[in-house]
Protein backbone atom coordinates (compact mmCIF):
# COMPACT_ATOMS: atom_id res chain seq x y z
CA UNK A 1 0.00 0.00 0.00
CA UNK A 2 2.85 2.18 0.56
CA UNK A 3 4.07 1.51 -2.98
CA UNK A 4 0.69 2.75 -4.18
CA UNK A 5 0.69 5.86 -1.88
CA UNK A 6 3.73 6.87 -3.36
CA UNK A 7 2.61 5.94 -7.01
CA UNK A 8 -0.27 8.56 -6.30
CA UNK A 9 1.54 11.00 -4.68
CA UNK A 10 3.97 10.77 -7.81
CA UNK A 11 1.02 10.73 -10.52
CA UNK A 12 -0.59 13.66 -8.45
CA UNK A 13 2.73 15.70 -9.21
CA UNK A 14 3.15 14.38 -12.61
CA UNK A 15 -0.48 15.45 -13.42
CA UNK A 16 -0.47 18.73 -11.54
CA UNK A 17 3.07 19.50 -13.42
CA UNK A 18 1.14 18.83 -16.51
CA UNK A 19 -1.62 21.18 -16.29
CA UNK A 20 1.09 23.73 -14.91
CA UNK A 21 2.64 23.28 -18.42
CA UNK A 22 -0.25 23.25 -20.58
CA UNK A 23 1.23 25.69 -23.11
CA UNK A 24 3.87 23.52 -24.18
CA UNK A 25 2.82 20.28 -26.05
CA UNK A 26 -1.10 18.56 -26.35
CA UNK A 27 0.67 15.05 -26.34
CA UNK A 28 2.15 15.92 -23.00
CA UNK A 29 -1.28 16.07 -21.86
CA UNK A 30 -2.77 13.09 -23.76
CA UNK A 31 0.88 10.93 -22.26
CA UNK A 32 -0.45 11.56 -19.05
CA UNK A 33 -3.83 11.07 -18.73
CA UNK A 34 -2.87 7.26 -20.85
CA UNK A 35 0.34 7.05 -17.60
CA UNK A 36 -2.88 7.87 -14.99
CA UNK A 37 -5.08 5.36 -16.65
CA UNK A 38 -2.54 2.66 -16.71
CA UNK A 39 -1.66 3.17 -13.08
CA UNK A 40 -5.61 3.12 -12.04
CA UNK A 41 -5.88 -0.07 -14.08
CA UNK A 42 -2.30 -1.22 -12.42
CA UNK A 43 -3.97 -0.24 -8.69
CA UNK A 44 -6.78 -2.38 -9.19
CA UNK A 45 -5.36 -4.91 -10.43
CA UNK A 46 -3.22 -4.86 -7.80
CA UNK A 47 -5.76 -4.42 -4.87
CA UNK A 48 -7.32 -7.04 -5.88
CA UNK A 49 -4.66 -9.82 -6.57
CA UNK A 50 -3.61 -8.88 -3.37
CA UNK A 51 -6.47 -8.13 -0.92
CA UNK A 52 -4.71 -6.60 1.52
CA UNK A 53 -6.06 -6.90 5.21
CA UNK A 54 -6.17 -3.73 6.90
CA UNK A 55 -5.69 -5.54 9.87
CA UNK A 56 -2.62 -6.99 8.80
CA UNK A 57 -0.57 -3.50 7.32
CA UNK A 58 0.64 -0.97 9.62
CA UNK A 59 0.78 1.38 6.44
CA UNK A 60 -2.88 1.38 6.09
CA UNK A 61 -2.96 3.27 9.82
CA UNK A 62 -3.31 6.47 8.23
CA UNK A 63 -6.30 5.77 5.79
CA UNK A 64 -8.61 4.10 8.56
CA UNK A 65 -10.95 6.59 9.44
CA UNK A 66 -10.90 8.47 5.52
CA UNK A 67 -13.40 8.92 3.73
CA UNK A 68 -13.60 6.85 0.70
CA UNK A 69 -15.60 9.59 -0.85
CA UNK A 70 -12.03 12.12 -0.33
CA UNK A 71 -10.54 9.18 -2.39
CA UNK A 72 -12.75 9.33 -4.95
CA UNK A 73 -12.82 13.91 -5.09
CA UNK A 74 -8.79 12.86 -6.24
CA UNK A 75 -9.73 10.79 -8.48
CA UNK A 76 -12.44 13.26 -10.03
CA UNK A 77 -10.13 16.16 -9.44
CA UNK A 78 -6.86 14.30 -10.68
CA UNK A 79 -5.36 17.97 -12.92
CA UNK A 80 -6.75 20.52 -11.09
CA UNK A 81 -5.26 21.28 -7.71
CA UNK A 82 -7.35 23.92 -6.51
CA UNK A 83 -10.05 21.05 -6.73
CA UNK A 84 -7.91 18.77 -5.28
CA UNK A 85 -6.93 21.45 -2.20
CA UNK A 86 -10.99 21.58 -1.95
CA UNK A 87 -10.97 17.97 -1.58
CA UNK A 88 -8.23 18.16 1.30
CA UNK A 89 -9.95 20.69 3.18
CA UNK A 90 -13.22 18.97 3.02
CA UNK A 91 -12.17 15.71 4.73
CA UNK A 92 -9.39 18.27 6.73
CA UNK A 93 -12.87 19.63 8.13
CA UNK A 94 -14.49 16.01 9.13
CA UNK A 95 -11.38 14.59 10.30
CA UNK A 96 -11.05 17.27 12.71
CA UNK A 97 -15.01 17.00 13.80
CA UNK A 98 -13.78 13.52 14.41
CA UNK A 99 -11.74 14.47 16.51
CA UNK A 100 -13.42 16.95 18.47
CA UNK A 101 -16.59 14.75 18.63
CA UNK A 102 -13.83 11.73 20.27
CA UNK A 103 -12.42 14.62 22.47
CA UNK A 104 -15.56 15.31 24.30
CA UNK A 105 -17.25 12.21 24.74
CA UNK A 106 -13.60 10.68 26.08
CA UNK A 107 -13.25 13.63 28.14
CA UNK A 108 -17.08 12.94 29.95
CA UNK A 109 -16.06 9.33 30.87
CA UNK A 110 -12.97 9.65 32.33
CA UNK A 111 -12.22 10.34 36.41
CA UNK A 112 -11.03 14.01 37.12
CA UNK A 113 -7.33 12.87 36.80
CA UNK A 114 -7.30 11.23 33.72
CA UNK A 115 -9.39 14.02 32.01
CA UNK A 116 -6.41 16.44 32.93
CA UNK A 117 -3.74 13.97 31.32
CA UNK A 118 -6.32 13.77 28.45
CA UNK A 119 -6.07 17.82 28.39
CA UNK A 120 -2.58 17.90 28.44
CA UNK A 121 -2.02 15.19 25.68
CA UNK A 122 -3.92 17.02 23.98
CA UNK A 123 -2.59 20.10 24.44
CA UNK A 124 1.00 18.48 23.86
CA UNK A 125 -0.35 17.00 20.53
CA UNK A 126 -1.62 20.46 19.09
CA UNK A 127 1.87 22.19 19.81
CA UNK A 128 3.18 19.27 17.42
CA UNK A 129 0.99 19.15 15.05
CA UNK A 130 1.29 22.67 14.72
CA UNK A 131 5.22 22.39 14.62
CA UNK A 132 5.63 19.42 12.35
CA UNK A 133 3.26 21.28 9.75
CA UNK A 134 5.70 24.37 10.11
CA UNK A 135 8.67 21.62 9.29
CA UNK A 136 7.26 20.21 6.94
CA UNK A 137 6.47 23.64 4.80
CA UNK A 138 9.98 24.69 5.69
CA UNK A 139 11.26 21.51 4.14
CA UNK A 140 9.38 20.98 1.11
CA UNK A 141 9.17 23.79 -1.40
CA UNK A 142 6.08 25.83 -1.77
CA UNK A 143 4.88 24.89 -5.07
CA UNK A 144 1.34 23.25 -5.42
CA UNK A 145 2.07 20.04 -5.54
CA UNK A 146 4.36 20.56 -2.22
CA UNK A 147 1.55 22.80 -0.65
CA UNK A 148 -1.16 19.94 -1.39
CA UNK A 149 1.12 16.89 0.22
CA UNK A 150 1.83 19.02 3.62
CA UNK A 151 -2.33 19.63 3.58
CA UNK A 152 -2.54 15.62 3.27
CA UNK A 153 0.04 15.02 5.06
CA UNK A 154 -2.08 17.45 8.21
CA UNK A 155 -5.32 15.48 7.15
CA UNK A 156 -3.63 12.17 8.13
CA UNK A 157 -1.88 13.03 11.00
CA UNK A 158 -5.57 14.54 11.48
CA UNK A 159 -7.10 11.35 11.40
CA UNK A 160 -4.53 9.40 12.94
CA UNK A 161 -5.27 11.00 16.15
CA UNK A 162 -9.42 10.95 15.87
CA UNK A 163 -8.73 7.64 15.77
CA UNK A 164 -6.48 7.01 18.91
CA UNK A 165 -8.88 8.84 20.84
CA UNK A 166 -11.78 6.56 19.34
CA UNK A 167 -9.62 3.74 20.92
CA UNK A 168 -9.31 5.29 24.10
CA UNK A 169 -13.10 5.96 24.06
CA UNK A 170 -13.88 2.18 22.96
CA UNK A 171 -11.60 0.99 26.19
CA UNK A 172 -13.27 3.26 28.24
CA UNK A 173 -16.35 1.82 27.38
CA UNK A 174 -15.59 -1.81 27.85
Amino acid sequence: MTVMRNRMCSLLALTLLASACKPTVEATAETTKSQLANARREQEHSLAADQVNPAQDSNLEAHAGIRSSYFDCLMRHESEALEIGYCISEEKEHQDKRLNDYYKELSKMLTTDQREQLIASQRAWLVFYGKEGQLQSAIYNSDQVSNLQVGENKLFMLCKRANQLKDYLDFVRD
